[in-house]
């Protein structure tokens, strides 16, 4: 799961917010926030430019000697890029500022015309304050701040534990004095490296992983306690016909925390925004409904509601957790809103819902950071916002008989080492944008991916599709970057809007997904008894193993600009191949009588051989 409207300030934060799915059988919850994480110390520094005086900046690390590491620092100050006043703190959910780190002027954040609200902060942006990602971007992990280095470096010197877990390619913030003196140099927490880089010190995962305890156990280092924000009602006897409401920020309209109930029947209305919406997205805060430690939870019919940023209306979270939920009318109208969520290792199981969301970033079956297992039968799955594909996974996905329909996005986001598995659906994409500001990100109704949001664990994402439709409305029918995917696909009837079946490629490395030149996509494609029309690419840094079987035939180019990513390609006994343009290959297994080039030329390892 993202494509989600997130902030950046968050992970630039000297506090990092730890939560987690705990909460107690009683009326109200409560929501708290964990330490500052320390400072690292530094000595020298080798810039001292006038442009560094009294600003922060990104570093990114260009070489570890020691305790000694060098830093190439970003083009700007992150009050330009964040906006005047951004001193790298962000407030606590009660909206407090937490205490200016060791070395920091302490001043009332500036407001963008150089005036300041006495002891407040700026208002935040509608449906909350940041919470850790990019604004513009999509659904969760798909919001990777650019990180652009300028001309200047700088050496620090830093604590051992801090050296011992940086690698080169990590970010930090840098905090420079107003005689262009470092103060401190940090690692970014809150296990995100967005541009590439992965979470320093002990239980690093690669590729941004999630780190070890899973959801509520915290960073490694980290006290404080977890907080999935306060809850109306928390439901611990079965119930039918019940009303459930909360129009506050960071509420549950009704939590089930470690209970088996069955509620039937039920109606549920939730207003009020969300404070962080990465909390939301990762453990429930603000949903409609909330399952949480081990909860057993089974819904039947009933309508729910919800209308706030970051409150996904029904949501499962962590290892033990499980929702069933059937025969449900379901609609959410804000941003990061989904319909179900999974997160933690919960497992959810939906039979026939009517589901329906109309913000940004609010994918209809949705997944984040811990992943769990989802099953879904039946029912129809639309969502009409940007970054808001039907399914989002960052989890292990199946559906059947489903009708699916992404009206302003791609259908289906894999994210990571998760799979989607479709079973006789109708699937629809329709992508309205890019969502990043000077992207050139592609257009697809497919998309596997690593975001190094940290939300996903480093491997192959699987797509898989067995019968049914698959049609992109616009752009290409898949797209892979920056990660290693299986795609299989068995009797499915697909339509590219573009000519393109498959995109294996690099991207700008502008979002964050890896360094660009080094982000390619690794594809392995099999069809069975399946009917592939449009054209193969595959760029330098990319490769692709292409297997047809049962009877399945390929009518389309490979490459037909010329040899770029290495493609291999088997043909079965019984499959054909018919050229639209020329084809590219790196290797050719099966019989070339079966290929009929149409008066274009079949190059295999640089040889024509038809």
């Amino acid at each position: 799961m993202k494509h989600n409207m997130k902030a950046i300030a968050a992970i630039l934060a000297s506090a990092v917010l730890v939560t987690g799915c705990f909460a107690g059988c009683s009326r109200k919850g409560s929501a708290s926030a964990a330490p500052a994480a320390a400072e690292a110390t530094t000595e020298k520094t080798e810039t001292g430019a006038a442009e560094t005086a009294g600003s922060l900046r990104l570093g990114q690390v260009t070489a570890i000697d020691g305790t000694s590491v060098t830093l190439a620092l970003s083009d700007q100050a992150m009050d330009e890029q964040m906006g005047h006043g951004f001193d790298g703190r962000i407030p606590d959910q009660s909206g407090e500022m937490p205490t200016p780190p060791e070395g920091a002027s302490g001043a009332t954040p500036q407001m963008p015309s150089g005036q300041t609200q006495s002891g407040e902060m700026p208002t935040p942006p509608e449906g909350g304050m940041p919470s850790g990602r990019m604004p513009g971007g999509t659904e969760h992990g798909r919001g990777g701040f650019e990180f652009q280095a300028g001309s200047e470096t700088v050496t620090v010197t830093v604590e051992e534990s801090v050296a011992a877990g940086l690698k080169v390619g990590d970010l930090m913030l840098v905090r420079f004095g107003e005689n262009g003196e470092v103060q401190s140099a940090e690692p970014l927490g809150h296990g995100q490296m967005h541009g590439g880089g992965q979470m320093p010190g002990d239980g690093q995962m690669p590729g941004g992983g999630q780190m070890p305890g899973g959801p509520g156990g915290g960073m490694p280092g980290q006290g404080g306690s977890a907080s999935t924000g306060t809850a109306a009602s928390t439901v611990c006897e079965n119930a039918d016909g019940a009303t459930y409401t909360s129009s506050a920020a960071d509420e549950n309209a009704a939590r089930v925390d470690g209970a088996t109930v069955t509620l039937n029947n039920v109606t549920l209305t939730k207003t009020g925004a969300s404070s962080n919406t990465e909390t939301s997205d990762f453990y429930g805060m603000n949903a409609g409904l909330l399952a949480t430690n081990g909860a057993n939870v089974t819904v039947t019919g009933g309508s729910f509601t919800t209308d706030g940023a970051g409150a996904n209306a029904l949501f499962c979270c962590g290892s033990g957790t499980s929702l069933t939920v059937r025969d449900a009318v379901i609609r959410t109208s804000s941003n990061n809103s989904g319909g179900i969520q999974t997160a933690g290792g919960g497992t959810t199981t939906a039979e026939n819902l009517d589901v329906e969301t109309a913000g940004a970033s609010a994918a209809a079956i949705r997944s984040d950071r811990g992943g769990g297992v989802v099953t879904v039968t039946g029912g129809t799955y639309v969502t009409k916002g940007t970054g808001s594909p039907a399914v989002y996974s960052t989890a292990d996905i199946t559906v059947s008989g489903a009708t699916l329909t992404a009206e302003a996005s791609e259908a289906v986001v894999v994210e990571g080492k998760n799979s989607v598995t479709l079973n006789d659906c109708t699937l629809t994409g329709s992508m309205q944008g890019t969502y990043g500001k000077g992207s050139t990100e592609n257009l697809q109704a497919v998309m596997i991916y690593q975001s190094m949001s940290g939300d996903a664990a480093m491997g192959a994402g699987s797509f898989t599709m067995t019968g049914g439709s698959l049609q992109a409305k616009s752009g290409d029918l898949f797209y892979v970057t920056n990660t290693t995917a299986q795609i299989t696909l068995s009797g499915v009837e697909l339509t590219p809007a573009n000519g393109v079946l498959l995109r294996a490629c690099g991207n700008d490395g502008s979002r964050g997904w890896g360094a660009a030149g080094s982000n390619g996509a690794t594809v392995t494609m099999t069809a069975s008894a399946q009917r592939l029309v449009g054209e193969i690419l595959a760029d330098e840094i990319s490769s692709l193993s292409l297997t047809l079987s049962d009877g399945s035939s390929f009518e389309g180019a490979v490459n037909p600009d010329g040899a770029a990513g290495r493609v291999s390609l088997t043909l079965g006994e019984d499959c054909t191949w018919k050229l639209t343009g020329d084809a590219w290959l790196s290797a050719f297994s099966g019989d070339l009588s079966s290929v009929d080039v149409n008066g274009y030329h079949l190059y295999v390892a640089g040889e024509q051989v038809k």
